[in-house]
């Protein structure tokens, strides 16, 4: 419920992906073929780091610790 409160469709997605929440675990390359994000073996990673890395620094920024449980 948290992400999808706190972040966008895409970030959502990033997250999900990237941690096997409800799905197998993908790594950097297959999120962005999932997204269609073009670049060099070493740009995605890049990329979807800076998404993941955005999108828990909004978590964190807007959730409490009351909230940490939901968030696990």
């Amino acid at each position: 419920a948290l992400l999808k409160k706190h972040l966008t469709e895409r970030e959502q997605d990033v997250i999900r992906l990237s941690y096997g929440l409800d799905c197998d675990k993908h790594d950097a390359v297959e999120i962005c073929a999932i997204f269609g994000i073009e670049g060099s073996y070493k740009m995605k990673g890049v990329r979807i780091s800076e998404i993941k890395r955005e999108a828990l620094d909004k978590l964190i920024n807007k959730t409490n610790d009351l909230q940490l449980p939901d968030l696990l």
